[in-house]
């Protein structure tokens, strides 16, 4: 039996990419009952959202601020749902600024928004 053959009785979804949709989506179809295959050119899952040292310093590449996290919200509903969630852990950003731009002597402060 060949390979393709082999993958066409064994696996019924192949995602291409161990990035957070990728492994989103595998999570969701495996819950479904459907055998999934990911596959990953890198040498770690996660695409974006994984961490890598160079020189002794640890470097976060991708994805920095998550909002909808609160109780009832989208991106919590997701992580609970993909049975995650308790795996988390969040910390809210600083409503006053969180992040800071300087353009010249001028600093500009990137305040959280909150969604009520």
């Amino acid at each position: 039996m060949d390979i393709k053959n082999k993958i066409q009785k064994h696996i019924d979804t192949i995602i291409i990419g161990s990035g957070a949709g990728g492994l989103s989506a595998a999570i969701c179809l495996s819950k479904a009952g459907q055998r999934v295959m990911v596959l990953e050119q890198h040498d770690v899952p996660g695409g974006w959202c994984h961490s890598f040292y160079l020189n002794g310093h640890r470097f976060s590449p991708g994805v920095h601020y998550i909002g909808l996290l609160g109780e009832g919200e989208s991106t919590r509903a997701l992580y609970e749902g993909l049975g995650i969630a308790n795996n988390l852990v969040f910390f809210r950003m600083n409503p006053k600024g969180y992040e800071h731009c300087f353009i010249g002597k001028e600093r500009i402060d990137l305040r959280a928004i909150l969604m009520i």
